[in-house]
């Protein structure tokens, strides 16, 4: 795969998807961006979907392969306490954002009561102005005693 890559001037980051088309095996590469689009196969032309993103320290190389199942425990409790510790961050962030929404949501119906008080009241201020209009006009009209 990173011959094929290299002969095109492609380099493989730690952002990129690498997997096989499902129908011809051609290694792909594509940037994580792409995760489960569809794409076209470059060889066979069949759509295929782009699998999730895995990061590269939960990639089987060849020296986790050789381990035995020994040594596999301290890497997968190490892999499985970054996964509990992003589990937990992700946790907390929703917690956050719920308790932010809430505020939101208090502030919302607040504004929602003091548009609808200003309307009422600007109701209250458009009578009285249209009162005293009248009794100006009533006061301007010709023939109108003057105090």
């Amino acid at each position: 795969m990173s011959e094929e890559n290299s002969a095109a001037g492609a380099e493989i980051t730690e952002n990129d998807i690498l997997f096989d088309c499902p129908y011809c095996e051609k290694s792909l590469t594509i940037d994580r961006s792409a995760e489960g689009l569809v794409i076209q196969c470059p060889d066979c032309g069949q759509d295929v979907e782009v699998p999730p993103y895995v990061p590269p320290e939960y990639v089987a190389t060849d020296e986790t392969v050789m381990m035995t199942v020994d040594d596999r425990v301290p890497v997968l409790e190490k892999a499985l306490a970054v996964s509990q510790a992003k589990v937990q961050e992700l946790v907390d962030n929703l917690a956050a954002t719920q308790r932010r929404r809430q505020t939101l949501e208090k502030a919302r119906v607040a504004q929602v009561e003091l548009l609808e008080t200003i309307g009422r009241e600007m109701v209250v201020m458009q009578n009285a102005l249209d009162r005293v209009t009248a009794a100006i006009a009533e006061q301007a009209e010709p023939g109108a005693v003057a105090d």
